[in-house]
C-alpha cells in the first residue's frame, strides 16, 4: 500500500511539473493578419 501511495504522489508531482513548466504561448496572444490581394478577387457583376 506504501507502494502505490509513493507512486501515486509521484505521478501527480510529475504532471504537475510537466503541466508548468509547458508553456510556449505565455506572451504571445497577438492576432496575425493576412494580407489578401484585393486584384485577385473577382467580383460577379449580377449580384
Amino acid at each position: 500500500m506504501k507502494i502505490k501511495a509513493l507512486f501515486l504522489a509521484v505521478s501527480i508531482f510529475g504532471a504537475t511539473l510537466f503541466v508548468t513548466s509547458n508553456t510556449d504561448n505565455d506572451n504571445k496572444n497577438e492576432v496575425k493578419k493576412t494580407a489578401v490581394d484585393r486584384r485577385l478577387i473577382r467580383v460577379p457583376t449580377n449580384g
